[in-house]
């Protein structure tokens, strides 16, 4: 299973998970708490503990977040490139 390792400022294990197609799982070490940025309907970031936020927009290695879900685990990455 393919994961990306994001940069942490605490040295925490970030990861996003691939589970199929588009869609990432944001991996977050037990008991550390993160922010959800959005209402429920409309979540537009989310913020691990020692980062990174990762918003709607952002650029992870050449995929662009295109969706959050609501418990902000589930990430939706589109192709860089891809219309």
């Amino acid at each position: 299973m393919k994961t990306i390792k994001l940069p942490n400022r605490y040295g925490l294990s970030i990861l996003l998970e691939h589970i199929k197609d588009n869609d990432w799982k944001l991996k977050i070490p037990p008991k550390n708490p993160y922010r959800i940025i959005g209402d429920n309907d409309n979540i537009r970031a989310v913020d691990p503990p020692g980062g990174p936020f990762i918003a709607v927009g952002d650029k992870i290695e050449n995929k662009i977040v295109v969706n959050i879900s609501n418990d902000g685990l589930l990430i939706t990455l589109k192709d860089e490139f891809d219309n």
